[in-house]
């Protein structure tokens, strides 16, 4: 919890001035990103500060928010944080993920190394 406040504060701090919205980033076409903009957007507005999510490619929303033109991004892997300097990580994660494979027409157990690239494979995104 004290996690959580100290990124709350950190976010306010750097929050546009009062009455402006907060810009922030999420990669286009990308499912995991519009889900993780719901826990910000319930925190701000809570807090009374007015949002906007911005939908761009991947790379330029690294451009807009690294340069300043955008607040924030909504979630990067950790490894975003070494290569821009310039975007300030927040070292609270509020989700992971996990991704799994399912089948069914295999019944048992695959090894761990087993490449999918020779399965059928399905993408089912929101």
């Amino acid at each position: 919890m004290a996690n959580l406040l100290s990124v709350l504060c950190l976010f306010f701090i750097l929050s546009p001035a009062y009455g402006e919205k907060f810009k922030i980033a999420l990669s286009q076409n990308t499912p995991d990103q519009k889900v993780a903009a719901q826990v910000p957007k319930v925190i701000y507005q809570r807090l009374g500060i007015a949002v906007v999510f911005v939908e761009l490619p991947g790379k330029r929303a690294l451009v807009e928010s690294s340069s300043g033109n955008l607040d924030a991004e909504a979630q990067r892997i950790y490894r975003i944080g070494e290569l821009y300097p310039d975007l300030l990580r927040v070292p609270t994660s509020y989700m992971t993920w996990g991704v799994s494979a399912f089948s069914k027409s295999i019944t048992s157990s695959l090894p761990d190394n087993l490449p999918l690239k020779a399965m059928p494979l399905l993408w089912s995104g929101a």
